[in-house]
């Protein structure tokens, strides 16, 4: 049986969907903007029927958008100039940054 809007039929095996600024997992959901590379609306697990909260928002100054983000099963990747975003989403959430120079990157915390 499909888990929630991913088509594999188990939840051991995960994967994202994207499309239009969405990104949705099994283990993770998040808000994506392609201009700016920021994050927002970040939600992992689930308790009950409601995602628990993990981050309000992360941006990440001067990013300036160098391809197309995809998502390609458990992997979602946003390349910038000199810095990628890629979230993982195989069991556990996982958003990671990597970038070439020294840049400021802000988290907020879900309250």
């Amino acid at each position: 049986m499909p888990v929630g809007d991913i088509p594999w039929p188990t939840a051991l095996f995960a994967a994202f969907t994207y499309e239009r600024g969405h990104v949705l997992g099994t283990y993770m959901r998040f808000a994506y903007n392609s201009t700016s590379g920021g994050v927002t609306s970040v939600f992992g697990g689930v308790v009950g029927d409601l995602p628990v909260p993990y981050l309000d928002s992360i941006a990440i100054d001067e990013f300036a958008p160098a391809r197309s983000a995809a998502a390609h099963g458990p992997i979602f990747e946003a390349d910038g100039y000199l810095v990628t975003l890629t979230a993982h989403d195989d069991p556990t959430g996982l958003i990671e940054i990597r970038s070439d120079m020294a840049r400021v990157v802000t988290i907020e915390l879900s309250v």
